[in-house]
């Protein structure tokens, strides 16, 4: 059986952060790829099934936050399924 992705990847990532619940505190994690429907960032301290709000932020005032549900973790990555999304807009 061959592993098929619903939705391409992006895997160019290196000026983007993602900030998730870690005991009562938020902390940022690298984005290690980024997709319609998820993304994979290392480390992490959260169980599979969990629902966590994340915000991703990177280059130049980018903003994206949102609800997801870990999916999948190992020891190096989690990877979030994403629920719900909106890009956040600062007043500058």
């Amino acid at each position: 059986m061959s592993l098929t992705r619903r939705h391409m990847r992006v895997a160019d990532t290196q000026d983007l952060w993602a900030r998730l619940p870690f005991r009562s505190r938020y902390a940022a994690d690298r984005v290690l790829n980024l997709s319609e429907g998820g993304v994979l960032v290392a480390g992490g301290e959260l169980d599979v099934g969990e629902i966590v709000s994340f915000e991703l932020s990177g280059f130049r005032e980018f903003r994206f936050a949102g609800l997801a549900e870990v999916a999948h973790r190992t020891n190096r990555a989690t990877g979030l399924r994403l629920l719900a999304h909106m890009e956040v807009v600062r007043p500058g």
